[in-house]
């Protein structure tokens, strides 16, 4: 009988980060004096459907532009490169825990605390600064910036994180999942 395998240490560094991103989330809207880190404006904004396939859809269109970006642009073929080696090979499982961590992580703090108290575009611009690792990274970083306006559009429009969450998920567990077959 085969010992269970335990996720790798990026996927355990992840839950950390993002566990801690969570707790900011709590302690800042504790301060603000709102823990409705949801988002949720009101629960009859709760549509689960239109929600969810508002989340999937985007989050897909994203991907699709990825792929499309990585074969069309130089730039986007070398940073995805970059952080195929800085994560290291990733089992399936590992992509799905660190996109469900990092989207939940992410939208509790960045959507679920920090939107509300300051605004869409100050949100978007520091979600995408967030995203900043060195020049070479600038793409990346203004790919954040431009992603986190719709995820924070679409948790206004929406009215709650479902659709931004899932959206999150999506990008990320597709595009991680692209980088393991990235030849290098």
């Amino acid at each position: 009988m085969e010992k269970p395998q335990f996720p790798g240490s990026i996927v355990v560094k992840g839950f950390i980060v993002y566990t801690i991103f969570t707790f900011l989330a709590l302690i800042w809207s504790g301060l603000r004096g709102d823990f409705n880190l949801l988002y949720l404006t009101d629960l009859r904004s709760l549509n689960i459907w239109r929600d969810s396939l508002m989340g999937a859809g985007s989050g897909l269109a994203v991907v699709l532009i990825s792929r499309v970006m990585h074969l069309y642009v130089q730039t986007f073929r070398t940073l995805n490169r970059e952080f195929k080696k800085i994560l290291g090979p990733l089992s399936t499982d590992d992509c799905l825990l660190l996109s469900f961590f990092s989207a939940i992580g992410e939208e509790l703090f960045f959507r679920g605390a920090m939107q509300p108290a300051i605004g869409l575009v100050l949100t978007s611009l520091i979600f995408g600064l967030m995203h900043i690792g060195g020049k070479r990274y600038i793409p990346w970083t203004i790919s954040a910036m431009v992603l986190g306006f719709v995820l924070g559009a679409m948790a206004d429009y929406s009215g709650n994180l479902l659709a931004p969450f899932i959206a999150h998920f999506t990008i990320n567990y597709f595009n991680l999942l692209f980088l393991q077959k990235i030849k290098e």
